[in-house]
């Protein structure tokens, strides 16, 4: 009866529908204000002026999507090759459409595709030698007294980095469509739109308080607890369904904007985002995790969220209460320095559920 009386309802399988529609359309906006990954500045500051600073071209800008897929076409042709034998080919090719004095919009895309799929290939590159840097810096740092005590946190600390970093060199990464995989990660808009959606079931709860019926529940033979029992299996099945709707439909909407994921057999090295990540995942072992993350998480709020209602009697006093808690907790994440001796509030935080991804990309 619980189920259907809270999934049936109109308004909430409305607000389902309505946070889908945003959280899709705010996807693509994002996507397109961020010009698809792509740098068009690449074009303007390079090919709209020559090296005397006086403009060349009549200012065409190029077209976002237009470069992206010319990124699409050039990265298909070149992913396959030898890293380095790429690298000079499209260093001509750069060099080519530099020395046009007056192109056109197509060429312009061309050439930010280009620098673009570069810059790719230059991360094989810079990738290893941030490994060998991190090696580096491992004896440089012991050299010193201070780092010294090898009862130290910071001694420890050191040969743990190292070492987790050392099996990161036997990790293969290749250039390949990380535009959708980044999208997918970089937003953060699902994150609020399912906490509203929790907090919009939670409310729900307080159903039989504000028509008057709690009494006739607590007087109930095991009312409580069937209650409490149900409810808390319906937490976990929004925390999956809604983990799966929204996140699942970004990935969707990924995939139609940029044309697929690419490999998904390859290591999450392969994008910039994750070079700092000392763990050996491929693409599709991080969104299992990605998933198992988000809905474990979700459902701890939803508990979080349901206990502080429970704790206080008066629905007006609850909601009173929730608020407040909930900008605490964003003035806490937003505005408690580092250094304070009080900064695990800082980080034990619910707003951190929308900022784990800056934390799964070094562990």
């Amino acid at each position: 009866m619980e189920f259907k009386r809270l999934f049936l309802n109109k308004r909430f399988s409305g607000l389902i529908l309505l946070l889908l529609v945003l959280n899709a359309a705010l996807f693509v906006k994002t996507q397109r204000d961020n010009d698809y990954g792509m740098d068009l500045s690449l074009a303007t500051n390079e090919m709209t002026f020559d090296f005397t600073g006086e403009m060349v071209t009549s200012g065409i800008q190029p077209d976002a999507k237009s470069c992206q897929e010319a990124y699409r076409t050039l990265l298909t042709e070149y992913k396959e090759k030898d890293p380095e034998q790429a690298a000079a080919e499209l260093t001509a090719m750069e060099e080519g459409l530099a020395a046009i004095s007056d192109p056109d919009a197509e060429k312009l895309a061309e050439y930010v595709a280009v620098q673009t799929l570069l810059a790719d290939f230059e991360y094989l590159e810079e990738y290893q030698d941030y490994l060998k840097m991190v090696q580096s810096n491992k004896e440089s740092a012991l050299s010193l007294s201070v780092f010294q005590n090898f009862d130290s946190f910071s001694y420890r600390n050191i040969l743990r980095t190292a070492e987790e970093f050392e099996k990161m060199e036997s990790v293969e990464i290749s250039v390949d469509l990380n535009q959708a995989f980044e999208s997918v990660v970089n937003y953060a808009v699902t994150d609020y739109l399912l906490l509203i959606l929790m907090l919009f079931l939670v409310f729900s709860f307080l159903q039989e308080r504000r028509d008057g019926l709690w009494s006739m529940v607590y007087a109930s033979r095991n009312g409580r607890l069937r209650l409490g029992v149900c409810r808390i299996g319906i937490l976990a099945f929004l925390s999956i369904v809604g983990t799966i709707l929204f996140y699942g439909s970004n990935m969707l909407l990924a995939v139609t904007v940029y044309g697929g994921f690419g490999d998904w057999g390859r290591a999450v090295q392969c994008s910039e985002l994750f070079e700092k990540l000392p763990v050996c995942l491929t693409v599709a072992e991080f969104f299992v995790w990605y998933f198992v993350i988000r809905i474990v998480t979700l459902f701890l709020l939803g508990l979080l969220f349901w206990l502080l209602l429970l704790a206080v009697g008066e629905v007006k006093y609850a909601v009173a209460g929730l608020a407040i808690f909930c900008g605490a907790e964003y003035l806490l994440f937003a505005y408690l320095p580092v250094q304070s001796v009080l900064n695990i509030l800082k980080y034990f935080n619910i707003l951190l559920m929308c900022g784990f991804r800056n934390c799964i990309r070094t562990i």
